[in-house]
């Protein structure tokens, strides 16, 4: 009995001997170039990758093996190595992206990729528009000066054209007193030129034109630039623009101690002056005048005012022109030329004193008929 068993366990261990690839045996082993089982790196790294906190996936590397021939192999996987993508690419080919949004708060960030596995284009769903928080109406700004506010000319001009100046008066009345005067004479006019031409008015209509021309022209004067319009020497003078001239080169004669100097007179138009009503409904111009002579220096050499009740005139009507003739006799002076100055000033109004200056040259010779001094 003994003998069978162990026979049966001979028979045994030889067939086991016998059998290919087995690997009990050197003889039986196959070459090591062709294994039966390769190390598995894609399951390895699903199994870490799950294994791992998310936020750690981004650092795994792919891993690499060695054969006996000693070649690398990259192993490549194909998980997602950033973090969890949005739902509009779950499923889909994967990239490595970065949210983004450069300086633009009221727009979604937008997906940049930073790295992939394979080359693919992700494509990004539109933001879902969100309702915006309703905004107050634009309140309109308000002039903050009323009084130069042109609606109200533009409806008064408007009333005027369609003979309605009682109402017109009320849409001036957001002006200061002196602007309501000025268009209440300058709006008539301007309705009368939208109604006709010029040469379709009547004498009566220019008259009117002209007179209210005329009561702007004297509102305004006060403040304008009071000027000496014309200034000469003269032989002879008559009245306003009536004068003979004496030569530019004329030298006049100076003064010595037994006999007076040459007469000058002097002629003067003056523009932009007032003449202003009086309780005695006559009309007053109120000036004041001093002439300066200077030598070539620049140095006074004789100066005279002329009395003010001699440049304070009266007048029944209204001056619109004036004129003045300013006389005196040449004091005794060295032989030479001069600079003669003349100032005028408007005191008429005294809130609008303005003054007005204009200088020649003044030939002086205390000799008789001498020619024009150089």
């Amino acid at each position: 009995m003994t003998r069978t068993i162990a026979g049966v366990i001979l028979f045994t261990v030889a067939q086991l001997a016998i059998l290919p690839g087995c690997r009990h045996f050197p003889h039986s082993q196959q070459p090591a170039s062709n294994p039966k089982k390769i190390y598995d790196a894609a399951s390895d790294i699903q199994g870490t990758a799950e294994r791992m906190p998310q936020a750690k996936a981004q650092e795994i590397t792919p891993p690499t093996i060695s054969s006996d021939n000693s070649r690398e192999i990259k192993i490549e996987t194909k998980l997602p190595l950033g973090p969890r993508l949005p739902n509009s690419v779950i499923g889909r080919p994967t990239a490595l992206f970065k949210l983004e949004n450069k300086g633009k708060p009221d727009e979604p960030a937008k997906p940049v990729i930073i790295g992939a596995t394979a080359l693919t284009s992700i494509e990004h769903e539109p933001p879902v528009k969100q309702a915006s928080e309703p905004q107050s109406p634009i309140m309109p700004v308000q002039a903050t000066d009323v009084k130069r506010d042109h609606v109200a000319l533009l409806r008064a001009l408007e009333l005027m054209i369609t003979d309605r100046p009682r109402e017109a008066i009320k849409y001036l009345q957001i002006y200061d007193k002196d602007t309501q005067e000025i268009f209440l004479r300058l709006l008539p006019p301007l309705t009368l030129f939208v109604k006709k031409s010029l040469d379709e008015m009547s004498p009566q209509e220019i008259a009117v034109i002209d007179q209210q021309l005329q009561g702007f022209l004297q509102k305004i004067r006060p403040r304008s630039e009071l000027q000496i319009a014309r200034m000469c020497y003269c032989k002879r003078i008559r009245a306003f623009g009536a004068y003979d001239a004496l030569p530019n080169n004329h030298t006049f004669l100076t003064g010595v101690e037994n006999r007076p100097g040459e007469l000058v007179q002097l002629y003067v138009e003056l523009k932009n002056f007032v003449s202003e009503p009086t309780k005695d409904d006559d009309y007053v111009t109120k000036l004041s005048c001093t002439i300066e002579l200077h030598d070539n220096n620049n140095r006074k050499v004789w100066s005279h005012s002329f009395d003010r009740q001699e440049t304070t005139h009266r007048r029944a009507t209204r001056l619109t022109d004036f004129y003045s003739n300013y006389s005196f006799y040449v004091p005794n002076l060295p032989a030479g030329t001069y600079q003669l100055t003349v100032q005028i000033v408007d005191e008429t109004l005294p809130e609008f004193r303005r003054i007005a200056r204009r200088a020649l040259d003044f030939r002086a010779s205390p000799i008789a008929g001498q020619p024009g001094l150089r």
